[in-house]
């Protein structure tokens, strides 16, 4: 019979180690578990085949790699891959005034709020988020949803001598995006 010692020492030996990430020290203690589990079932089984040394190198190690390998991600629970999917993320403003339109490869977004410098906007009361387009007018910029895939941002003149920074924020489901528009100062 194999010393299930042996393996059991292992596991908490690699969750134990500084440079396991406590995210992967649950994957592997988990992995641990269900290996253990396994091993017990097949000594109370009574399957003295497997436990004999040569055996137990060919089949329980190769099995424990296996797990090993499946059962590590660094994706963590929770994170939304980009399902909006902007054309561009930046976009600059001539001073005269000037707009854009951006598109996105995504259709199911909205406009959750936009800042101009300093003043945000909480838009999520003025819309509603299941139509397919609508268009917001604030202080000295007009963005739109024109349809489920494009953004249209337009701006006044900048009469000050500073620039002019306007941030749209967007959301898909848990996926949240920004587009930064930076409008130039006007000329002196």
């Amino acid at each position: 019979m194999v010393k299930i010692a042996i393996l059991k020492g292992l596991a908490p030996a690699l969750c134990r180690t500084k440079n396991v990430k406590p995210l992967k020290r649950m994957t592997y203690m988990n992995l641990y578990k269900k290996l253990i589990l396994i091993l017990e079932f097949l000594k109370t089984a009574k399957i003295g085949l497997l436990f004999r040394k040569k055996t137990m190198k060919k089949i329980i190690l190769p099995l424990f790699c296996i797990l090993a390998l499946c059962s590590c991600s660094d994706k963590k629970e929770g994170d939304w891959d980009d399902n909006i999917q902007l054309s561009t993320k930046t976009v600059e403003f001539n001073a005269s005034g000037d707009s854009a339109t951006i598109t996105t490869k995504g259709s199911g977004w909205w406009i959750t709020d936009f800042t101009v410098d300093s003043n945000t906007y909480d838009v999520l009361s003025e819309i509603s988020s299941e139509t397919g387009s609508y268009s917001i007018k604030k202080d000295c910029f007009t963005v739109e949803r024109r349809n489920k895939n494009t953004l249209f941002v337009k701006a006044e003149t900048n009469p000050l001598n500073v620039k002019r920074i306007m941030t749209i924020g967007l959301e898909a489901g848990d996926y949240f995006d920004r587009v930064t528009i930076t409008q130039k100062a006007k000329s002196k």
